[in-house]
This record gives C-alpha cells, sequence and structure tokens, in this order.
C-alpha cells in the first residue's frame, strides 16, 4: 500500500496499489451533499443547466462544455463513465486525436492507474499524484510500466497533469467523472485555475451528470439494465410528480399535502426501489422501465 513520502509523492512497499490514496483533501466547494442533483437559485446555475440540458445531440453537448472550461481557462476537457461495452467507452474528449489513437493502440486503458481510480472513488485527484508514484516505484510490472509510458506520452504533447472530478453516475451504475487540462502549463498553474473555478467545476459535473443520465442514456450507459420494479405507491406517486412537473422535492410535497420529513421516507424508498444513489437516478431507471411517462 502507498506510503506518502516527505514531499507529497506516493511510495510503495509492494506492488498493490490503493487508489484512494491518490485523492486530494476536498476544498470548501467540494463539501455538502452530493445525493441530490439541486439548481440552486444563482443565475449561474440557472444558465448552466438550461445551456446543456436543451442540446439536441453529444456533439452539441461536447462543444457547449468545452467553451465553458475554455472561458474558466482550460484548454481541455474529458467526461467519461466507468461502465461501458467492452472496447466501447462513451465520452466526451477534447484532447488531440492522435493522443486518443495512441492510447487505444498502446493498450493504456488496460492498465491506466487513474481509470482504476475513478471507477470506485468519488474523491477529487490531481494525477501528479499518479505519476509521481510511478516515477519512484521501486519495482517493476506491466501497470507501472504501462503508466509511465503513458504519462511519457502525455507530456511529450504538453499535458502535464490532469484534474479529476468523479462522482457516481445519476443512474445509479457505476461513476462519472470530469477531467480538466490546461496544455503546455504547469501543475501549480492547473491548481491555481481548479481553486479559482472549483463551484463551477462541481456544478459543472452535477449538470453532465444529470442531463447523460436522462438525455443520452443510450449513448453514455449502454449496459445499463432497466427492468420494472415493486414499489410502494406513494414513493411512486411523489418520484413520479418530480419527474414530469419538474418540481423540487419540498414543492413536490407541498403539491401532495405531504410533510417534508414524510417525502424525505417516500424518496429513500424510491432510490432504494430503483436501486440509485440519487433521485435523478431513480427518475431515468423509471422513465426507461416505462414506470413513468415524460
Amino acid at each position: 500500500m502507498p506510503e506518502n513520502n516527505s514531499d507529497g509523492s506516493q511510495g510503495t512497499n509492494g506492488s498493490s496499489t490503493d487508489y484512494h490514496d491518490f485523492a486530494v483533501p476536498p476544498s470548501d466547494a467540494d463539501r455538502g451533499s452530493a445525493d441530490e442533483f439541486a439548481i440552486t437559485n444563482s443565475a449561474f446555475e440557472f444558465d448552466l443547466f438550461e445551456q446543456l440540458n436543451n442540446v439536441r445531440d453529444i456533439a452539441e453537448l461536447e462543444k457547449r462544455v468545452w467553451a465553458l472550461v475554455r472561458g474558466w481557462g482550460f484548454s481541455d476537457f474529458t467526461f467519461s463513465v466507468s461502465e461501458h461495452v467492452g472496447d466501447r467507452e462513451s465520452h466526451l474528449i477534447t484532447m488531440p486525436s492522435d493522443i486518443r489513437k495512441m492510447y487505444v493502440l498502446g493498450g493504456f486503458h488496460e492498465y491506466d492507474m487513474v481509470t482504476g481510480y475513478i471507477k470506485t472513488a468519488t474523491a477529487s485527484i490531481y494525477d501528479a499524484l499518479v505519476r509521481d508514484y510511478v516515477a519512484s516505484a521501486p519495482f517493476e510490472n506491466d501497470i507501472i510500466r504501462q503508466n509511465r509510458e503513458m504519462f511519457r506520452m502525455l507530456k511529450s504533447y504538453g499535458y502535464y497533469c490532469s484534474y479529476v472530478a468523479p462522482a457516481k453516475a445519476g443512474t445509479g451504475k457505476g461513476n462519472v467523472s470530469l477531467s480538466l487540462q490546461i496544455q503546455n502549463k504547469s501543475p501549480l498553474d492547473l491548481q491555481r485555475q481548479v481553486n479559482t473555478h472549483q463551484r463551477h467545476i462541481q456544478h459543472l459535473l452535477q449538470v453532465l451528470n444529470f442531463v447523460v443520465s436522462n438525455k443520452f442514456v443510450d449513448y453514455f450507459f449502454p449496459t445499463a439494465e432497466y427492468k420494472k420494479v415493486d414499489i410502494g405507491p406513494r414513493p411512486m406517486q411523489l418520484l413520479t410528480t418530480i419527474a414530469t412537473e419538474d418540481l423540487t422535492l419540498a414543492e413536490a410535497a407541498n403539491k401532495l399535502c405531504i410533510s417534508i420529513h414524510t417525502a424525505n421516507q417516500h424518496i429513500a424508498a424510491a432510490r432504494k426501489a430503483f436501486d440509485a444513489h440519487t433521485t435523478n437516478g431513480a427518475i431515468a431507471h423509471a422513465v426507461r422501465a416505462g414506470q413513468i411517462k415524460i
């Protein structure tokens, strides 16, 4: 298991890796509940949701997100899901096509330690930690060699560090992640931009998660199975009201003349029934199963 060196890089006493040791401490902007997708009253969040939820296709979604992150000082981004079919990886990515080809042809996807991390973790990470780890590892195996070669390749194109923010997928199946880069800039430059736009990044991840889990679920989650589930009439009524009338939990509770305490119990029961981590995940499952008509 990796040990922290005095300079913050990662060392190891063996060949196994605990990916969670690479997580960076959360900033204040990272803290708070990730269970619910919530659009607050800020103009920024409303505008962000409107921009991305109204896109017509995947290409337009990628174009709009790219324009946003470039406006925040980043050169590139990747949005991906951890669950995919075989070699098909559904994602949005703006890094040069040569890098994507070399990633596939080099077989890096089979050994990528950052990918391994984001499949299960939800804490943000700077991949410079992983780069330091593989550079100083006192042993050799295929994972170390392939990651070392992959990071050399990225460095040759001017990508010295990525900031990766994972989250539970809105469908309740696997994780999603948003990665940001600044080409030809140092890891410290990247960290400064991330710190400046931390809340924007978190909101973007939430909105993207919502949009792809509802509007583009077939593209991003082709392996997801949606079966009709047994659920009580009250939780189903509340979930349907939220979905079909675009209401918050409190608004739906008021409309149905129930207390917020009762509404929370119903929505927890709905998420459990649909095996979803979030209300939006439960709604997406219910829509795909034909139990909610939108």
